[in-house]
């Protein structure tokens, strides 16, 4: 019996062109292929593969493997959960905002009691709306399929349009939202759909736990100590984390403790993926909080290397 016959036939081809990239001296990490047991069963494994060395050169191949069958369960299961998801939740509930939102624009001519239920409806629908974007993010974080596309692109002008897209609820709630952002502000290399997706969690986060006649402060800046990134930050006045819960807050599914729970709004995905977006275009997020004062969110993006190559960008803010 030879070793190839360990593998599926569909994978034996790519097993042996692996095993010769080894024996020139290539060390394979995390490869996975499909072993073939005794009693023909389909096993799904991932390892190392690594030369033998004798005599100043290599004289055989040595593979340590693990079975997978558990995690490749998982990942069906995933794949699955965002087909149904997306299909059987997303799309009607799509429909049902966007007839919602007809309805409440012809609000003037129903009575007052159906026009607070409207907005009510509304609310709850765009609540459940932003749940299953969440999981259908975690879904895409999880499967590798979470698409960033980094470019140069005016942070600061973007800043300043998201903090107004949340003008009408700040005054809503009798909040104070102000921004600063200094002109001459470099661009960074960043995604601005996911920038505006960050910022705008953030700035919604701040929102729902800043009492009225609050204040929320929303900047850009090009720290002393960082001069090759750019600092966005979301500061409040609201009702503060617990210390304990600082470590944790950007883990996923975590829900903090105390007041911060019993306000809190959704599954606890929404700083984990702030968290995940941020590190693929290359930055990185953390909170400074004091419970019952406030606090503030802060996350880096780098600039632009053609910005500080001086060289012409050419590069579009949007998609």
């Amino acid at each position: 019996m030879s070793s190839f016959d360990l593998f599926q036939p569909s994978e034996q081809a790519r097993v042996a062109e692996a095993f010769e990239r080894v024996l020139r001296g290539e060390t394979l990490k995390d490869v996975e292929t499909v072993f073939v047991a005794k009693d023909g069963r389909e096993i799904p494994v991932s390892g190392t593969v690594n030369s033998q060395m004798k005599e100043g050169g290599p004289f055989a191949t040595r593979g340590i493997y693990r079975d997978i069958t558990a995690r490749k369960a998982v990942e069906r299961f995933r794949s699955e959960f965002f087909h149904q998801v997306n299909h059987e939740l997303r799309n009607p509930l799509t429909l049902i905002v966007g007839v919602l939102r007809i309805m409440t624009d012809q609000s003037d001519k129903v009575h007052p009691d159906h026009r607070r239920w409207l907005g009510m409806m509304e609310r709850n629908a765009n609540h459940l709306q932003k749940m299953i974007e969440d999981l259908l993010e975690l879904t895409r974080t999880e499967t590798g399929k979470l698409a960033v596309h980094p470019q140069p692109a005016d942070i600061a002008a973007l800043a300043g349009q998201i903090a107004g897209d949340f003008q009408s609820a700040a005054e809503a709630k009798r909040i104070a939202l102000k921004t600063r952002i200094p002109p001459g502000l470099p661009p960074a290399h960043a995604d601005p759909l996911r920038f505006r997706q960050i910022l705008g969690n953030l700035i919604d986060n701040a929102l729902k736990f800043t009492p009225e006649g609050g204040e929320i402060k929303v900047s850009v800046s090009r720290p002393a100590s960082e001069t090759d990134s750019l600092q966005t930050s979301v500061s409040d006045t609201g009702l503060g984390i617990a210390e304990k819960d600082l470590p944790r807050l950007f883990e996923h599914l975590y829900q903090a403790s105390s007041n911060f729970e019993s306000r809190r709004k959704g599954l606890g995905l929404g700083l984990y993926i702030c968290k995940t977006l941020v590190s693929r275009q290359g930055g990185r997020i953390w909170v400074e909080s004091v419970l019952g004062k406030g606090s503030a969110f802060h996350f880096t993006l780098p600039v632009s290397l053609l910005a500080a190559s001086g060289l012409p960008q050419g590069g579009k803010q949007g998609r």
